[in-house]
């Protein structure tokens, strides 16, 4: 039999045909431009009460939310959920978390990682200093200075003894955390430590202030911002107001804060009674972020002594709100100010080491626009979206 012809044209037709259907339904992997799906992180908020804590999950929250490639679950604390401004995209789970020191410790660390999993999150982030030891793909943001218990009663080191004990462990057993900037990582990694220096990722907290806030006039006061804790040191910072108070009858010092320590506190209020200088200090309490920048703002001088520290929130508000610091001659303030405070050294001439740099400031405006322009220098670059930015590199690299 002759073989049949087939028209060339024809078989093309057909040969393209069956190619673009064969196409359509097996399509090469190397060919398809599959969609990412968000990262899936969970944040245990369950610590963000009240302080830096709280005031970094309420800045760092809506930079998460903007990120289309993450998806965030929110862990909160029942009791105090209404402190978060929960940013909309945010997903929130409440806990009832136990009350007992050796309670919470089971809770985070067998119960906590079981919530973690059921949500379907792929990492999470823990603003409590430690990771779960039951969840490795955890990273925990270190905010808390162990020194401090150089400063509280026997019974309660306790508690800071524990707590950098799961911080080393959280370490050892986690690829890598994130602290609240460089000095307090020696806290943690001093000694047979030092190796766990390699998984800290320095990740400072961050300012951003209103513009509308610069162009506040600068009133005749002093201002100190902080919870009243032994560390805080703040009889020494009245005994220096008080020299100052001596030579200015004018100049107002405002103190802002808890009274968290009810002994110093009322210790305090006695030493301002007997000094006769009820009219010139105001105990102001807590306020709202909003207010407190206000204050530190239209005041001629910020002052901290504190002794210990982590990355001072309250230092780097003062110096990004243009208004000069005077604080301690310690590390942890050199870390944030650079040359941009008046330092002064402890010990028994603080008092008057710190009223003299006080009274500068207040006499001199030269040298304290000198200041005030240091510091805007020294915090152009700090922001909030650069600090959440870190944290969700470090998260997405888990």
């Amino acid at each position: 039999m002759a073989p049949r012809l087939i028209n060339k044209g024809s078989a093309n037709l057909v040969l393209l045909r069956i190619t673009a259907n064969l196409s359509s339904r097996f399509v090469p992997c190397w060919g398809k431009h599959k969609m990412a799906k968000p990262l899936h992180i969970f944040i245990n908020g369950v610590h963000a009460k009240s302080g830096g804590g709280l005031s970094v999950l309420n800045a760092v929250l809506p930079f998460f939310a903007q990120d289309k490639t993450v998806q965030v679950t929110l862990l909160l604390h029942q009791d105090y959920a209404s402190r978060v401004r929960v940013p909309e995209g945010v997903a929130v789970q409440l806990a009832d978390v136990p009350s007992g020191y050796g309670k919470m410790l089971w809770w985070e660390h067998v119960v906590l990682p079981k919530m973690i999993r059921r949500s379907g999150a792929k990492v999470a982030l823990h603003l409590t200093g430690y990771a779960p030891l039951l969840h490795r793909r955890s990273v925990a943001y270190i905010s808390n200075n162990p020194d401090v218990q150089n400063f509280v009663p026997k019974l309660q080191r306790f508690y800071w003894q524990v707590l950098t004990f799961f911080v080393r462990f959280s370490l050892l057993t986690h690829r890598w955390c994130m602290t609240n900037g460089l000095h307090i990582q020696n806290a943690y990694t001093q000694d047979f430590w030092r190796f766990l220096k390699r998984k800290m990722v320095s990740v400072p907290t961050a300012s951003d202030v209103d513009a509308a806030l610069l162009g506040l006039p600068k009133k005749h006061q002093i201002v100190t911002v902080g919870d009243v804790y032994p560390h805080k040191n703040y009889m020494a910072l009245l005994q220096a107001f008080k020299k100052v108070a001596e030579k200015d009858s004018e100049v107002i010092l405002k103190i802002i804060g808890r009274p968290i320590h009810k002994n110093i506190a009322k210790e305090m209020n006695q030493y301002v009674r007997d000094n006769g200088l009820t009219a010139q200090v105001a105990f102001l309490g807590p306020m709202p972020h909003d207010e407190t920048l206000k204050v530190v703002r239209q005041s001629k001088a910020f002052v901290n002594l504190s002794l210990v520290e982590t990355y001072s929130l309250t230092l780097l508000e003062s110096l990004k709100l243009q208004t000069a610091a005077v604080v301690l001659n310690k590390p942890f303030n050199h870390e944030v100010a650079g040359q941009a405070a008046c330092y002064v050294d402890e010990g028994e001439s603080v008092a008057q080491n710190t009223a003299d740099a006080l009274l500068t400031l207040l006499e001199n405006e030269t040298t304290r626009q000198g200041y005030e322009h240091k510091g805007a220098e020294v915090t152009a670059e700090s922001s909030w979206f650069n600090t959440a930015q870190s944290m969700l590199n470090v998260l997405k690299k888990l």
